[in-house]
């Protein structure tokens, strides 16, 4: 894969405290715009990536300073989703983590501190959970009718709808990774659920309302 970069337009960025690359989801076209931007970058400026189902791990190894490279990702719409999950690789520099959550704050957004794994939280959730409805959907159900089920529960959107908004090959890769410690405590998974894909907030969230029915 080749990835052509204009060098005048990346000089542009010179003057900004904080570049978010937001390039599709490709390892390759990742490493060369970020080693790109790294050195037009000033001195303390902060780079993250919008990955949603890439290891921040794997993207920093052609940068001068990897530990430095933190997660952005934010939902769509982006306008109306509060949630912005901010992922650290391992030995991720605290600065850089501390300044990513204080940038999302100041254009008002809820910062969640996430580890670096594939799908971080909250994709990595909705991928049992879209899974979970292409069964129901493969074992005769109608997608209206899957969709209007989840819609009367009080989630903002079906889930056959939100695979096809989230797109199928993110949401697969991301359902590989379910692992603990992704965020430091239920509390925080289900909040992040919650503002981040809208999960019906009467619940508590999901680990909160599956334990209130046991």
């Amino acid at each position: 894969m080749t990835v052509t970069l204009q060098d005048q337009s990346l000089d542009r960025i010179a003057p900004a405290d904080v570049v978010i690359e937001a390039i599709f989801e490709s390892v390759e076209a990742k490493h060369a715009l970020s080693s790109a931007l790294e050195p037009r970058m000033k001195p303390g400026a902060l780079l993250a990536t919008s990955t949603s189902s890439l290891r921040i791990e794997d993207l920093r190894t052609v940068l001068a300073r990897p530990e430095r490279l933190v997660g952005i990702h934010f939902f769509n719409p982006v306008a109306l989703m509060p949630l912005v999950e901010v992922a650290a690789a391992e030995n991720a520099d605290p600065a850089a983590v501390q300044a990513a959550c204080a940038f999302v704050r100041q254009i008002d957004k809820l910062p969640l501190p996430v580890k670096s794994a594939p799908g971080f939280l909250v994709n990595a959730v909705l991928a049992p959970y879209l899974l979970a409805a292409m069964r129901a959907v493969d074992e005769g159900v109608a997608p209206e009718a899957v969709d209007a089920a989840l819609l009367a529960f009080g989630m903002p959107m079906g889930p056959v709808e939100l695979a096809d908004t989230v797109g199928l090959d993110i949401a697969l890769a991301a359902g590989k990774q379910l692992a603990d410690g992704i965020v430091a405590d239920a509390d925080l998974a289900d909040a992040g659920v919650i503002f981040g894909t809208g999960f019906a907030p009467f619940t508590g969230g999901p680990l909160r309302y599956r334990a209130a029915r046991r």
